[in-house]
């Protein structure tokens, strides 16, 4: 899927049927240090969305996307989903912030490999 059928999606999918486990929210939470509700708002309205990456999933249903929320210029949020096509869910993975900084040493190292 490319960004404007992810935006799509995105928009088309109700709040409720957005899923998180406790796992998850704690992590996001606790250890990443980004509020869920953030999370959840970019999802929900993904004018921010930059950039999307198919990542490969577990079950041959479901579809798994790794999302690029430029929040800011410098401020990043990486947030990981996956679609269960045949329930018309999407669950959240994980979210984690990022800045240009750290994105640009990533790149570079692509590049030298």
């Amino acid at each position: 899927m490319n960004i404007f059928q992810i935006k799509k999606l995105l928009r088309k999918i109700k709040p409720e049927r957005i899923k998180t486990s406790d796992k998850v929210r704690f992590k996001i939470e606790n250890v990443h240090r980004v509020e869920l509700r953030t999370v959840l708002e970019n999802l929900e309205n993904p004018k921010l969305l930059k950039s999307v990456e198919e990542q490969p999933s577990r079950r041959p249903h479901d579809k798994t996307y790794g999302l690029l929320f430029e929040l800011t210029k410098r401020k990043i949020l990486f947030v990981v989903i996956t679609y269960k096509v045949l329930q018309n869910k999407i669950y959240l993975v994980t979210a984690f912030p990022s800045n240009k900084k750290i994105e640009k040493i990533i790149k570079k190292a692509k590049i030298r490999n």
